[in-house]
């Protein structure tokens, strides 16, 4: 992967504003990730559902170094390359709401969902691996199973962190999804209560967060913040229901912790906005569309 990254390394110009800087980065990191990912898919509907992904993975990127919290304390003044680096960690979990929420994305068999998914994750692995590839894909899929888990326990629970968490799964256009997602994000925004209310919900054990809390530590990772606790955590693949006790463990809670896990869900949802306001009035056909060959 640092021959994909190194070329993001020291090239940009940006104001003083500390946020303005941030936004800056992450528009520049889009567009370099648009240029090297996503120009390279010849079909027009496939290259639109690339970009929509990368800006919803680059939000949510420009929202943790932005709001105070262990990301932002971990990535610092980082650079570009880092920025890069976690927007496409995030766009793989916007992946998963796409394929989750929207109607037509998915069909067939279980196996058949699954092996659109995969596709689809392992041709956007290759526009930006060199190497290792396989295993990165078996870490996807966990993480995409991870919040399977999370949208299914959290059904039942009757209560969810996420913007459409308790939606059942392929039932929305991209319309539908824009805006039960606006509105969710501006009731929140009004009064914070419902985001009270679910974090004693999270802390009781009763709602999952459990892609978000792996994402957290990932995110953590990739800013060099986990290595001195633990050196393999880019090998944790494995797929709890929701964080336990031997899943903190990897990490100090003083340094990840589910109230972590919570304030990225909702960073998660600003990505989902974006990547539907992305693709606009695009036509998405109401069935699968594949992963363009390799």
């Amino acid at each position: 992967m640092k021959g994909f990254f190194g070329s993001l390394q020291g090239t940009m110009s940006v104001p003083d504003s500390h946020e303005s800087r941030h936004d800056a980065l992450a528009g520049r990191a889009l567009a370099m990730l648009r240029d090297r990912v996503a120009v390279r898919t010849a079909d027009e509907l496939k290259r639109a559902l690339v970009v929509a992904w990368l800006a919803g993975g680059t939000t949510v990127a420009a929202r943790c170094v932005q709001e105070p919290g262990p990301l932002r304390n971990a990535w610092r003044r980082g650079d570009d390359k880092t920025l890069a680096e976690l927007a496409l960690e995030f766009t793989y979990p916007m992946m998963s709401r796409w394929f989750r929420y929207i109607k037509g994305t998915v069909g067939g068999s279980p196996a058949d969902r699954l092996r659109t998914r995969r596709g689809w994750m392992r041709y956007l692995l290759s526009r930006h691996l060199r190497s290792g590839l396989e295993r990165r894909l078996a870490i996807r899929i966990r993480l995409d199973s991870l919040f399977t888990n999370d949208c299914e326990a959290n059904l039942m629970a009757e209560v969810s962190p996420g913007a459409l968490g308790l939606v059942s799964p392929n039932s929305l256009s991209v319309a539908e999804a824009a805006a039960l997602t606006e509105a969710h994000l501006s009731a929140s925004r009004r009064t914070g209560r419902a985001a009270t209310v679910i974090r004693m919900d999270v802390m009781k054990g009763a709602v999952s967060v459990s892609e978000p809390f792996m994402l957290g530590m990932r995110a953590l990772g990739i800013c060099g913040r986990l290595q001195r606790f633990n050196r393999h955590w880019d090998e944790i693949a494995f797929t709890p229901v929701r964080p336990t006790a031997e899943l903190a463990r990897l990490v100090p809670s003083r340094v990840w912790s589910l109230s972590g896990a919570l304030r990225l869900a909702a960073a998660l949802d600003l990505g989902m906005a974006a990547m539907l306001r992305s693709l606009g009035e695009l036509p998405v056909p109401e069935r699968p569309v594949a992963p363009p060959h390799l």
